[in-house]
């Protein structure tokens, strides 16, 4: 036996005037119109959210991506500086220095 039908609305069904039946019916096909419906609507909501989520996560990373930029540039620069420091030219060895 299907589990969509009791045995109970079965009787009641083989009692009832056509008319009463065919009114379950478009009530059924109703409800269920009404039900997909709201899913339709659900689903199309939920894809909206992860299309902006999905923005707001790329606008964060070029976010992300600028700062880690900018705290680089100074290393570099200080890099480069600590280079020009230590250049051959500035470097002198012990015993060269004139006293």
């Amino acid at each position: 036996m299907s589990d969509i039908v009791t045995p109970q609305q079965i009787q009641q069904a083989m009692d009832a005037n056509p008319v009463e039946i065919l009114r379950a019916i478009h009530k059924r096909i109703v409800d269920t119109e009404k039900l997909m419906t709201d899913y339709r609507n659900f689903a199309m909501n939920q894809q909206t959210d992860i299309e902006m989520l999905q923005e707001r996560v790329a606008e964060l990373k070029e976010k992300v991506d600028k700062i880690e930029e900018e705290k680089a540039l100074p290393n570099e620069i200080k890099h480069d500086l600590q280079l020009e420091m230590f250049s051959p030219g500035l470097i002198v060895e012990p015993g060269l220095i004139e006293e």
